[in-house]
């Protein structure tokens, strides 16, 4: 992830008013980060709970698959193909 922040500022020194460009996309990156950081510790509290508390297991099947799916829509994938089409 740095290094595709790192790439894009390359990509746009010297051309005015890329700088902004830069600074949106690398806030854009840095809430994305964000949203995955909630979602490790979403995960980290979901197994300390399971380990004090023994939840169920469907209790704990349910939210570790809606983990699962929060993972799966966390655009990885996208911001990749984004940069690489310019967007």
């Amino acid at each position: 992830m740095l290094d595709e922040i790192l790439h894009a500022r390359h990509k746009t020194e010297g051309s005015s008013g890329d700088v902004e460009t830069s600074v949106r996309q690398a806030v854009l990156y840095s809430e994305r980060l964000m949203a995955l950081g909630a979602i490790e510790g979403d995960l980290a509290e979901l197994w300390r709970t399971r380990l004090r508390s023994g939840c169920d297991d469907a209790a704990f099947e349910q939210a570790l698959a809606e983990i699962v799916v929060r993972l799966d829509d966390w655009p990885v994938g996208r911001l990749r193909d984004s940069h690489r089409h310019g967007g």
